[in-house]
C-alpha cells in the first residue's frame, strides 16, 4: 500500500470580502469530491480558496511585515447539514478557540490553539453525548511525538480508565497513516497501555480491528523503541518520525531558493510582492512532486516559484514508525523588490 503522511494538516480561507459564500466538498480522508459522494464540506466567500496546509514552521517563517489575515472556517456534514468544526486562523496558523461536533449534532471535541498548535486541555466526547477524554498539551511537550497527558479516559461505556493521569488506557489512535486509498477513520487504530502521571509508560500495543500493528516501549511518556507488524514481517525502529530534509537543512534551502530565483522583469516593472504558497509531496525516494500554487500573486511569480520548488535536488525521505512515507509540505517564497 501506498503510504502517505499529512503532518500538522490544517486549513485556510484566502480571498476577497463581501462575496457570496460557496461551497467545497470534501470525502472522509479530506479529499475534493462531488457533492453527492462528499462526507463534508467547508464554506467560503466567492473567489476564495480552500488550501490544505501541511506544515506551519514553513508558515511561521513568512514575512512578519504582512499584512495579518484573519479567516473563520466553518464545515458541515453533508447528509445532515449540521456544522461539523468551527476553526478561526490568522494568517493561515489554527488561533483561538476550536470546536467540533459529531453528525448527530453533538459536540465532539473542544480546546485552544496558538500559532497552529494545541496548547492547554481539550476535552472530547462519544457520539451518545458521554465524555471520552480530557487530555493536556504543553509548549514543553513538542518533543514528544505526537500524544499530550492523558488527565482523565473514560471506555465507551463510561467506565473511567485513567483517573487524575494514572490509570491503564485502551485509547484510540490520532495520528496514523493511511493509505491514499484507505478511509481515514482514526477509530480504526485502538491503542492500549500504561499511563504514568499524564504519560504513556511501558509497553503500549496498537491494533487495527484484531490485527496486531505495533509494540512500542516508553519510559515517562519518550518513546524507547518498538517493532512494527505488516505482510508477516517485524520492522524495529527507534525514532517515530522522521522528517524530511532539504540537503543540509532548511537554511540550505533558504539560500538554494535565494541563489535560483529570478525575479520576473515584468513584475518588477509593475512593481509586483508578495508570497507565493507552493505545494509538494516529497516521495519516498526524495524526489519532488505533486507541486502547486495554493495563493499566488501573479502568474509569473507563481511560476517562478513552481520552477525553482521543481529543480530542487532529492530530500531526504520522511519516516513513520520505521517505514518510508510520502510527505507534503507547503512553503511560502516571498517576492520582495529592493530599492
Amino acid at each position: 500500500m501506498n503510504k502517505f503522511l499529512l503532518m500538522s494538516c490544517f486549513f485556510f480561507s484566502i480571498g476577497a470580502n463581501g462575496q457570496p459564500l460557496v461551497k467545497t466538498f470534501f470525502d472522509r480522508n479530506g479529499k475534493a469530491a462531488d457533492s453527492a459522494l462528499s462526507f463534508y464540506y467547508q464554506t467560503a466567500r466567492n473567489g476564495d480558496k480552500l488550501v490544505s496546509v501541511s506544515d506551519p514552521h514553513f508558515i511561521t517563517r513568512a514575512d512578519k511585515k504582512a499584512q495579518v489575515q484573519i479567516d473563520t472556517l466553518l464545515s458541515y456534514y453533508t447528509s445532515t447539514g449540521k456544522i461539523r468544526d468551527l476553526r478561526i486562523f490568522v494568517d493561515g496558523s489554527l488561533e483561538g478557540n476550536f470546536t467540533a461536533f459529531h453528525e448527530n449534532g453533538k459536540i465532539k471535541e473542544k480546546g485552544l490553539y496558538r500559532r497552529g498548535s494545541r496548547i492547554g486541555y481539550f476535552s472530547s466526547w462519544y457520539e451518545q453525548g458521554i465524555p471520552e477524554e480530557t487530555v493536556q498539551y504543553l509548549d514543553s511537550m513538542k518533543t514528544y511525538f505526537p500524544w499530550p497527558k492523558v488527565i482523565d479516559h473514560w471506555d465507551s461505556l463510561a467506565e473511567q480508565e485513567v483517573i487524575n493521569g494514572n490509570g491503564f488506557c485502551h485509547c484510540y489512535s490520532t495520528f496514523h497513516v493511511t493509505g491514499d486509498d484507505s478511509d481515514k477513520d482514526e477509530k480504526k487504530v485502538r491503542e492500549e497501555g500504561k499511563i504514568v502521571n499524564g504519560l504513556k509508560d511501558s509497553v503500549w500495543l496498537s491494533y487495527r480491528g484484531n490485527t496486531l500493528l505495533f509494540q512500542e516501549t516508553y519510559q515517562q511518556g519518550r518513546f524507547i523503541e518498538g517493532d512494527g507488524y505488516a505482510n508477516g514481517k517485524k520492522l524495529r525502529f527507534t525514532e517515530l518520525r522522521e522528517i524530511p530534509e532539504f540537503p543540509r537543512g532548511i537554511e540550505a534551502m533558504m539560500r538554494f531558493i535565494q541563489n535560483n530565483m529570478v525575479y520576473p522583469r515584468a513584475a518588477r516593472r509593475r512593481g509586483s510582492e508578495g508570497r507565493v504558497f507552493v505545494g509538494f509531496v516529497v516521495n519516498t525516494n526524495g524526489k519532488i512532486s505533486d507541486i502547486e500554487v495554493l495563493k499566488g500573486i501573479a502568474t509569473d511569480c507563481d511560476k517562478e516559484a513552481v520552477r525553482v520548488v521543481s529543480i530542487m535536488p532529492s530530500w531526504t525521505p520522511g519516516k513513520l514508525r520505521g517505514e518510508l512515507v510520502r510527505v507534503r509540505f507547503v512553503l511560502p517564497i516571498n517576492f520582495k523588490l529592493v530599492d
